[in-house]
């Protein structure tokens, strides 16, 4: 394939591609790096978003294997917040291609267009949501290098109308990599492309220096700033302008630059931290954020109401959120806990008066009715006696004055939500029901019971609870339609020279060799070591697909002197993004089927590539 510019929209709607995969129907989106349209899988009759990259991208060897390279990561992630990627490769014309979910909805941006400006807690809720996206893709190594409100689409999922998701995760480094020397020099030109957007980008972007998770961090900051503000913290009359006040201005304070806007300090702090120029001394990571995210959501949900009507709530069970569209804002098991006495009536009271509870309102507008005013009065009083009775009941023998405990979720349990693409699968427990996704549950600590998710015309699932990690986990498992899920298994004999040296699949030990290994098959890699005490560790990739014979792996194992073992270096302590069902429910040494005298006719039983 030359450089000749991506075919005409007219010549590509209409045709099939990748030996007849795909379908395209119309376009639906274009940008600089190619153009995205919608097609039908053909093998699963449903509609994706293909994105086709331009031709002169493919033409180089080195650019070729790092899109490979980078989309098999990218396809590793499985956050509800951040875009499903199905399948990658090149078509028979030379084009790069991207399989991804078919979004609804609108574009952040679009939305920026028609409301200016968002509420604080609107703003609030949609960036937890692309934090915590972020977040999980920096956990894989993976930054995004482009994070603007055009690559976040925003639609209405179950009960949640600002229900978030993250485009184009890698696909800058996918295509240019990271430069050095002269060949840095060069992508500097490039910032529309390579580093980003000019009102998005970090100074460390724009000097043409290495980026890490950090940069995003920075994007995250603009992009919060300019939802509450309806424009980025820094402009100007072009590209290269702007770039150099990301480069060297100092941020300007959103409280000062619109003080119209009444921005809560916990809120400007987290847009302070994140813009600051200096990498090293600028917030640490999207993970970071998203805590403070939920620190302040908290915040201002406790001062948001009057005292008279204020609950508050433990903050380990307020409605904060790492991915959830359905969890309600108080969370489902919130516990309210008593208020300071300050906040309470004073003993011996006989409760709120009605003209107490009329002063509290907000001023109604202008014709508003003396009975609508006394029924809006009538219902703060209603809240004000819940009020009154939880912060009583609990103790009634307590002395006037006492100081009052405050009840809180033990520090022992871990919340989870219970996902399923689709929803309103059943899950179980023990062969108990325990409802439907979404499904909000609560364990303790270490407890790690495995969850099977069903629902008709699906392939169950099973689903693995950790037990351990962040007080707010969530779980997803995406579910397989029956047609295209008949069992298969990968096979593999995986041997060693010398024998007896243990074989890790990340965290996972499967055993030792010789191994028998018969994990469901999936079209992804996966990277075992080969671990023996007085050798060197060795890495084998591995592709899951299905087969009827088994593959046989043989790894010669180099002596260390002095007789070392040599280990992988764990990582940091992060939960693990459930996996769909497909490897959630892999077996760790299942005993493999006895093989047929002949390999059955047809070819491979194992799954087409997705």
């Amino acid at each position: 394939m030359t450089d000749e510019p991506i075919k005409t929209v007219d010549s590509l709607i209409g045709i099939k591609v990748d030996s007849g995969r795909y379908e395209i129907v119309k376009l639906i989106g274009e940008g600089g790096m190619g153009r995205v349209f919608q097609a039908r899988q053909v093998s699963m009759n449903r509609m994706v978003a293909l994105k086709l990259l331009r031709a002169q991208l493919s033409t180089d060897p080195l650019l070729l294997a790092r899109f490979q390279q980078e989309a098999q990561g990218v396809s590793k992630l499985r956050h509800p917040n951040t875009i499903t990627m199905f399948d990658y490769g090149k078509t028979e014309d030379g084009y790069l291609f991207i399989s991804m979910e078919l979004l609804g909805g609108r574009s952040l941006a679009s939305i920026l267009s028609g409301e200016r400006n968002l509420p604080v807690r609107r703003v609030l809720h949609i960036m937890e949501q692309v934090a915590s996206a972020v977040a999980e893709a920096h956990a894989f190594g993976i930054v995004h290098r482009d994070l603007k409100p055009e690559n976040i689409q925003i639609d209405r999922v179950a009960n949640d109308p600002d229900f978030a998701k993250v485009l184009d995760f890698g696909i800058a480094k996918m295509v240019h990599g990271e430069a050095e020397g002269e060949e840095r020099s060069k992508t500097i030109t490039m910032a529309g492309a390579v580093f980003g957007t000019p009102h998005y980008m970090s100074p460390e972007q724009v000097h043409g220096l290495r980026v890490d998770p950090r940069t995003d961090v920075y994007s995250l900051g603009i992009i919060l700033y300019e939802l509450l503000a309806g424009r980025p913290p820094f402009d100007g009359a072009t590209p290269m302008s702007i770039m150099m006040a990301q480069a060297s201005k100092a941020p300007p304070d959103i409280r000062e630059a619109h003080p119209e806007l009444n921005v809560p300090d916990c809120v400007a702090d987290i847009i302070n931290a994140a813009l600051v120029k200096d990498v090293d001394r600028r917030l640490g990571s999207a993970a970071e954020m998203v805590e403070q995210i939920k620190a302040a959501r908290f915040e201002l949900a406790d001062h948001s109401l009057s005292t008279s009507s204020r609950l508050a709530f433990d903050p380990s069970q307020a409605g904060v959120r790492t991915s959830s569209p359905s969890v309600n804002p108080l969370g489902p098991t919130a516990q309210a806990i008593a208020l300071p006495n300050d906040t309470l009536p004073p003993t011996g009271a006989s409760g709120p008066r009605l003209e107490d509870a009329v002063d509290e309102l907000e001023s109604p507008p202008a014709g508003t009715s003396k009975w609508l005013r006394l029924a809006l009065a009538g219902a703060v009083l209603t809240l004000g006696g819940v009020l009154l009775f939880v912060g009583t009941t609990g103790a009634p023998n307590k002395p006037a004055g006492a100081p009052t405990e405050t009840v809180s979720a033990p520090a022992s349990t871990i919340r989870y939500m219970v996902e399923s693409h689709p929803s309103g699968a059943n899950v179980a427990r023990d062969g108990k029901s325990l409802g439907k996704t979404p499904l909000p549950m609560s364990l303790p600590i270490g407890e790690r019971p495995t969850l099977m998710v069903t629902l008709e015309g699906y392939a169950p699932a099973s689903l693995a609870v950790p037990g351990s990690g962040d007080a707010q986990q969530t779980l997803f498992a995406d579910l397989v339609p029956q047609s295209a899920a008949q069992p298969k298994t990968a096979w593999f004999e995986i041997t060693s020279d010398p024998s007896d040296a243990e074989v890790l699949w990340g965290t996972q030990r499967l055993g030792v060799t010789p191994l028998k290994w018969t994990p469901i098959a999936t079209s992804e890699d996966v990277e075992l070591k080969i671990v023996k005490r007085g050798f060197k560790t060795e890495s084998r990739t591995l592709r899951l697909h299905g087969s009827a014979v088994a593959e046989s792996l043989v790894v010669p194992l180099a002596p260390v002197s002095g007789g070392a073992l040599i280990t992988p270096r764990p990582g940091p302590v992060t939960p693990r993004p459930v996996a769909p069902a497909s490897r959630a429910a892999m077996p760790v040494t299942a005993a493999p089927p006895p093989p047929p005298p002949t390999k059955p006719a047809g070819g491979s039983t194992g799954y087409e590539k997705l």
